[in-house]
């Protein structure tokens, strides 16, 4: 007897579950922006200077530092952490 036995519930339940997270899974991979992407849309110049500058930071000197630690990391057989690379990071959540 499997586990779906031993519960009594229809295998429709758990086919069901498997369709609602394969979409949230699919619609969880989406980019719309990135991080500071908008800086050039912006009027105050004061304003587009500083978005663009930290932008540019993140893209130019962070980014690259966080994937040669993760290139490390792979090298020395440990899982890589890629979530918080700055261009996966999206300027909010779009629903």
């Amino acid at each position: 007897m499997n586990k779906v036995e031993e519960e009594n519930v229809s295998v429709t339940v758990y086919e069901l579950s498997t369709i609602e997270a394969s979409f949230s899974n699919a619609l969880s991979l989406f980019r719309f922006d990135s991080l500071f992407d908008y800086g050039n849309e912006l009027l105050d110049p004061e304003a587009v200077k500083l978005v663009n500058g930290y932008y540019t930071y993140l893209m130019n000197v962070i980014q690259p530092q966080m994937q040669e630690k993760n290139r490390k990391r792979k090298e020395d057989n440990y899982l890589t952490y890629p979530y918080l690379i700055p261009r996966w990071l999206p300027n909010g959540i779009q629903t």
